[in-house]
């Protein structure tokens, strides 16, 4: 694989990487379906339809407008295997090439795309208000806490060295100002 993360100056449908995406996208949409109509029923669970209807909407709403994005604004060539991992622009500049992304957000928390994550289920958890469907969100938390931040922060130690130290001392893991 090439070390260079991102292709903006070569423009590209890209059509096949964008349409996998959007396929897991829209995998994921199934399995929410299946969790908002068939599993409460199926577990003896009990829900309110409006509550659950109002959920799927949000996930559904989600995912066209992550769909649109990339189909209507990324122009760039999108390889394969970055349909599976992702990238960054910012890494391309080459004043920025061997140094870590500490702007934007990430000034705040060094793992904020997870952060991001927890919000988003966290938010479609509490919107159903079942306390059951919590263990998603709890699950995600406590994997990044545990596994993937521990794991994540070690590779950036090692690739970084004193320049994530310094960054790691002063930025919060997870949760700004608190994590």
């Amino acid at each position: 694989m090439s070390r260079k993360l991102q292709f903006q100056r070569e423009k590209s449908p890209s059509i096949g990487p964008k349409v996998a995406i959007t396929s897991w996208y829209l995998l994921c949409v199934a399995g929410a379906v299946w969790l908002t109509f068939s599993a409460p029923m199926e577990l003896k669970r009990p829900g309110s339809p409006d509550r659950q209807v109002a959920l799927l909407a949000c996930v559904v709403i989600y995912v066209a407008r992550a769909a649109h994005t990339l189909f209507v604004f990324v122009k760039r060539k999108i390889p394969w295997w970055e349909a599976a991992w992702g990238g960054h622009i910012w890494k391309a500049r080459p004043e920025n090439r061997g140094h870590l992304y500490t702007e934007g957000l990430f000034r705040y928390s060094r793992h904020i795309n997870y952060f991001g994550d927890l919000l988003l289920f966290g938010g479609c958890a509490a919107l159903t208000r079942q306390l059951w469907t919590g263990i998603v969100p709890l699950a995600m938390g406590l994997n990044f806490a545990f596994l993937i931040i521990p794991a994540h922060d070690a590779y950036l130690a090692a690739r970084y060295g004193s320049e994530f130290d310094h960054y790691a001392s002063r930025t919060r893991k997870l949760v700004p100002l608190l994590y």
